[in-house]
């Protein structure tokens, strides 16, 4: 009889230190706050949660447009500048060309002469134009496309 009485009573002792650990479990999960339950508890982390999941999805929604946007816009600068006339001294001249990450975009020529200066616009699709380009003009996309790849290496390392 005494053996049993032994027994219960070790295992009364083992489950009132088991019992200790699960209520410094059950305090630490409640984060010391004793006027709620962990029902309550439980709810709360789930609006939390809810609030975050919208949050992250508004996130997602404004990421995309602004890949979008950016994805259209200037990300390639190319300048070239010349003496397009032998009678005119210095380089006002020049090609300047402006390219998406598509590739698409504009050159800007202006040729600057003693009577008059030009503006000529030509498009750029895919890297090219349907209109001629004249070699201060291709000079001028190549180097628009050469800033873009440096802008694509990771740190825009050059």
């Amino acid at each position: 009889m005494l053996s049993l009485l032994l027994v219960v009573l070790a295992a009364v002792i083992i489950l009132l230190i088991k019992m200790i650990r699960i209520q410094k479990h059950y305090r630490k999960l409640l984060m010391g706050n004793k006027e709620i339950g962990l029902e309550e508890l439980l709810l709360n982390y789930r609006e939390a949660l809810d609030k975050l999941k919208r949050e992250q999805e508004r996130l997602k929604t404004s990421t995309r447009k602004m890949e979008y946007l950016l994805g259209n816009s200037i990300m390639g600068v190319g300048l070239k500048r010349y003496n397009a006339f032998k009678d005119t001294g210095s380089d006002l001249s020049f090609s300047l060309a402006l390219l998406s990450k598509q590739n698409k975009g504009v050159v800007l020529t202006s040729l600057f002469g003693r009577e008059e200066t030009r503006v000529y616009a030509k498009d750029i699709e895919e890297g090219k134009s349907n209109y001629n380009l004249s070699e201060e003009e291709l000079r001028a996309v190549y180097e628009a496309q050469q800033m873009m790849k440096q802008l694509e290496k990771p740190g825009g390392e050059k």
